[in-house]
């Protein structure tokens, strides 16, 4: 299944150039450079900001994973359990 925002990423960069070009045409003044440059500026913080935390989330499972009590082995019914333990805390969760 295709991820669904990778189908809006271009659509939505399309509608941004048309609404840019038609504002252009139009000599609207509808939008200001700060606007633009605040609206970027809280996206691409957001962006970073999700990295960090999952290169943080990485490298404290990498150490937790050092030191772990239990070693198993892979198996069907293993992968069966944990889906459900894994539906139970998401369940939890919300």
């Amino acid at each position: 299944m295709t991820d669904p925002i990778l189908i809006a990423i271009p659509v939505f960069t399309f509608l941004v150039l048309l609404e840019l070009y038609l504002t252009y045409k139009m000599q609207s003044d509808h939008y200001t450079k700060m606007d633009t440059l605040g609206s970027l500026s809280l996206g691409i913080g957001s962006m970073l900001v999700g990295l960090a935390s999952k290169v943080l989330i990485y490298f404290v499972y990498s150490f937790v994973f050092q030191y772990r009590i239990f070693d198993f082995e892979m198996t069907f019914l293993l992968l069966i359990i944990l889906f459900f333990l894994d539906d139970f805390s998401y369940y939890w969760f919300h």
